[in-house]
Order: C-alpha cells, then structure tokens, then sequence
C-alpha cells in the first residue's frame, strides 16, 4: 500500500494554461515568420497580460522549486505551440554569461537574485515558452541559493510533511449506504427531460446507467497510514479517528474526519486503485480548534475537505462491491 508521504508532481493549472495558449496567440499573430529573430525584440512585445501575471508568477516560482513539474509543462506547451503553428521563442538573454561587458551582473543572474516577484510581464512570458531559458535561470537559482528561494524551500517542506497518500479500493472503501435506483416511469415528462438534459436520467432506458452504489463509506486504511495521519492531525500517531469518503451528487467527494485536527491540516492524496484516478483531499484544522479559547465540547465534532473533482462511477464502486 502506498501510505507513505512523497513529493507530488505539480500539475499546470487551467488559468496557466490560458496564459499559454494566449501567448501562442499572439505570437500566430506577429506573422508568418513568427517572433524569434524579428525586430523588435519579442520581449518589447509579447508579455503576459496584468490579469495574468499572478497565475504566471505563482507557476514559474513552482517550476523553479520542483525539476518534476518541468516536462509536463513545456510538453504542454510544444503541444500548444504545434496547434497555434508557431515556434518557440528564445529568450535573448538566456544565452549571456555571469556578467555584462561593463562587468554587471547578467539579467539571468538579476532574474535569479531578486525571484519571480520581481520578474517583468515580458520575462514571465519567456520563462513560460523557453525552457533553455527555464533551465539556465533554475541551475542558477540552484547555484546562488538566494533567500527568496530558500524560503520557498522551506514553505514546500512544511507542506509535503502535511501530504500522506493513501490507496482506495475495495479493502478500504467499506459501504455505509446504497443508491436509490430511480424509474423514468416515476417522473413527469418535465423531470425526466431535465434528466436526460443533464445525463444524469436513471432507468433501464437510460443513455447512461444508474448510479447504484453506496453514497458514503468508512475508511478502513492500513495501521500506517492510520498512524501517519494521527500524527499530522494531532500530534499522537496513536490518537483515534475515523474517516470516511461522501459521493456529491456531481459524482465528486468529500472526505469527512472525526474529531477535526488540531495540530495541522491533513492533506491525504487518495489514489482509486480501481481506476487509477487520482484526488486530493484537504481536512483543514477548524478555526474554533485552535484558538485557545473555544472549550474542548464546543469544538465541532467533525469536519469536511473540500470537495474533489468528479470521479467515474467505477471509481466508487463495481456491480459485485
């Protein structure tokens, strides 16, 4: 079982994304023969927009402190540069040495110095396109080991000690309740054309099956994860605690936790082995739990993460479990 903690791999955001296929745009836009090489020079030109720079920046910081993150984006991004017709742009600057002719430091190793808040709108979009640029300013980064890094550093450490995966499947998810099977023949003609609207209808007839599984579960994790996860929430990896997993009519979940933390947030990276789905759930420590004011029988007696995205019904369940 893999219950252990681990560093995951940061995933490129929808808003990211948007930022990327913007850029590819504009640069569609410059001409047949593209950005690089044209005067101007392309960071005169293209920049990511003021509404977009704090999605740019957060991602770059990321992408600075976690190596892993990196193919997955710039695959992202020669896949959005492909669809556009576009090539890639170079950073005229990535290729400069430590220093300036006039004995200056060189911009990368300003860039590298100050960190992604101080980074212009016209950087960030090199940054985010070329990963030659990317990889010098990272080894830089690395080399220099500036403060603004180190504190990054040290936030990412205190969150992963937080993370414990888990795996969900049938010796874990143990049924509390079933589904309701609803007839077509049981509905108006109203209700049932908004159902099949929605793809949600529920019947023999229906384009999609029923959901016929249960709605909550117990959680029934092996002794390890269980002890893992008492230590982050309170401070005792014998402390006792129950988990167990809701189905959201949406077909997301939540994972609810009894008692709420106290010591720290728990953030459990639940794998669904029956489909290999992947979800995170994070179990918040409740303001009233730590305040130091609120008496022990006043704090609430469990508490919820936030919801995940949709999963498969296979997900949840098979027609033999």
């Amino acid at each position: 079982m893999a219950t252990n903690t681990y560093t995951p791999v940061p995933k490129v955001s929808t808003d990211v994304k948007i930022v990327i296929g913007y850029l590819c745009k504009e640069i569609a836009a410059g001409g047949p023969q593209g950005w690089p090489g044209t005067s101007p020079p392309l960071g005169a030109v293209l920049a990511v927009r003021p509404e977009d720079r704090q999605p740019a920046t957060e991602w770059i910081r990321v992408l600075l402190t976690h190596p892993r993150a990196r193919p997955d984006h710039f695959a992202f991004v020669a896949n959005t540069a492909t669809r556009a017709g576009v090539a890639l742009p170079r950073a005229p600057w990535a290729g400069v040495g430590d220093a300036e002719p006039d004995g200056a430091p060189s911009r990368l190793h300003a860039l590298a110095e100050a960190g992604p808040d101080s980074f212009e709108n016209d950087e960030l979009a090199y940054l985010l396109l070329d990963q030659h640029a990317l990889a010098r300013l990272a080894l830089l980064v690395h080399d220099l080991m500036p403060d603004w890094w180190l504190d990054e550093l040290a936030e990412a450490g205190r969150e992963y000690a937080k993370m414990v995966a888990i795996e969900l499947g049938a010796d874990e998810l143990i049924p509390e309740t079933k589904g309701t099977y609803v007839d077509p023949t049981d509905v108006t003609a109203d209700e049932l054309a908004t159902l099949l609207n929605r793809g949600r209808t529920m019947g023999p007839k229906a384009d999609k099956p029923p959901y016929a599984g249960p709605w909550s579960w117990h959680l029934a994790l092996p002794a390890d994860a269980t002890r893992r996860i008492a230590t982050v929430a309170f401070g005792d990896p014998d402390k006792a605690f129950t988990l167990r997993l809701l189905r959201r009519a949406d077909g997301g979940a939540e994972v609810e936790m009894s008692p709420v933390p106290r010591k720290s947030e728990v953030i459990l990276l639940a794998t669904f082995t029956r489909t290999g789905d992947a979800r995170q759930f994070t179990l918040a420590v409740p303001t009233e739990a730590n305040d130091g004011i609120t008496p022990d029988e006043d704090i609430r007696p469990s508490t919820r993460s936030t919801a995940c995205d949709t999963l498969p019904d296979a997900a949840y369940y098979t027609a033999t479990n």
